[in-house]
């Protein structure tokens, strides 16, 4: 997208490349326009996503045992230090995205369960 000019269309090498949802890509050129063109910042949309994900693992915690508080930050710390989130986690693919959606749906369910 950002080679060949189109904000919108994923292309790869001249031809549609449209078997990958475009978020993550347009993401990254929103990074990019903000910061310039650097692998690294591309590489810290990933990041966010997974970073977002264990904070919501936390809070979904708390959401789900009110008692016990203590859950929260140990739910955000078992996935934080997994070797299998450390693995794909890092990894700037749409994954960590749609992994985000999961905690985020299901606090939606939740708040639409509890408040309807």
């Amino acid at each position: 997208m950002h080679v060949g000019g189109s904000p919108w269309v994923l292309h790869l090498n001249g031809a549609i490349y449209g078997h990958k949802p475009p978020l993550l890509f347009w993401l990254i050129n929103l990074v990019w326009a903000v910061v310039g063109v650097d692998a690294f910042a591309a590489r810290l949309v990933g990041q966010a996503f997974a970073t977002a994900c264990v904070a919501m693992t936390g809070l979904l915690a708390l959401r789900l045992r009110p008692d016990r508080p203590a859950r929260g930050g140990a739910a955000a710390l078992i996935l934080a230090v997994s070797p299998v989130w450390l693995l794909f986690g890092s990894t700037t693919m749409s994954d960590a995205m749609q992994t985000a959606a999961t905690p985020l749906a299901m606090l939606a369910l939740w708040s639409a369960v509890r408040r309807p």
